[in-house]
């Protein structure tokens, strides 16, 4: 039942080794099914690395870890998909359009985490009115996600803002401006193993100045650093 086992305290955290007269030895455990633990008993035993009888202790404490806390994890998404480029009351048009982000997350707690995230898309060229249009855009945003469970498949919901740098071209004019925006979404995510998340989210983006709507949907792989250490 166990999935992983430390000594706090300890330099490298080995299981093994002299315990010390007078030491405090601390160990801290992850258990597959800890609802089970709830309803039994527990008892450490020491074995003497030179035989003889194993030494019971009974333990005094068992907290339920809150798995979420402290995960650290850096995902990378990218994709392709199709952006409506507009020019005034001279009419729009769907062009291609290709991104490339990552974000950082971060679990504050067992059903909370932050996120940080920085992203880049670019569209391609289409003639509108007769002139050549085409636009890149670059965010950065934060947000904070709800996570329904902490384990398994893990839905969530997320509320965020950012600030974006939109780069035009018109013709052989160019221009640069800056938008903030919200955001609202809802996703789903689930740890492969120690290191590699899997998931999916689709998200809504309002600039806060009137100038549009966005919305989208990833499918993404990530690597995560600690995120189930203790």
């Amino acid at each position: 039942m166990t999935a992983a086992v430390k000594v706090v305290g300890r330099a490298r955290g080995d299981i093994e080794g002299p315990i010390q007269p007078g030491e405090t030895l601390t160990v801290a455990a992850v258990f597959r099914d800890a609802q089970r633990l709830k309803s039994s008993g527990m008892v450490l035993k020491l074995f003497p690395m030179g035989g003889g009888a194993p030494v019971a202790v009974n333990m005094l404490e068992v907290v339920r870890r809150q798995a979420n806390k402290g995960r650290t994890s850096v995902i990378v998404s990218g994709g392709g998909g199709v952006l409506q480029l507009e020019r005034g009351d001279a009419g729009s048009a769907l062009v291609g359009a290709w991104g490339l982000g990552g974000q950082l997350l971060y679990g504050v707690s067992g059903n909370f985490s932050l996120d940080i995230g920085l992203s880049g898309l670019v569209s391609g060229e289409s003639d509108i009115a007769g002139v050549a249009r085409s636009e890149r855009l670059y965010r950065l945003h934060g947000g904070v996600r709800y996570l329904i469970r902490d384990d398994g498949w893990i839905p969530y919901a997320r509320v965020g803002a950012g600030v974006a740098l939109v780069s035009e071209r018109d013709g052989d004019d160019s221009s640069f401006a800056f938008r903030m925006f919200g955001q609202v979404g809802a996703g789903v995510t689930r740890w492969l193993a120690e290191s590699l998340v899997l998931g999916a989210e689709v998200f809504g983006e309002t600039s806060f100045g009137g100038s549009g709507t966005i919305g989208a949907g990833n499918i993404y792989l990530g690597f995560s650093w600690g995120g189930n250490e203790f």
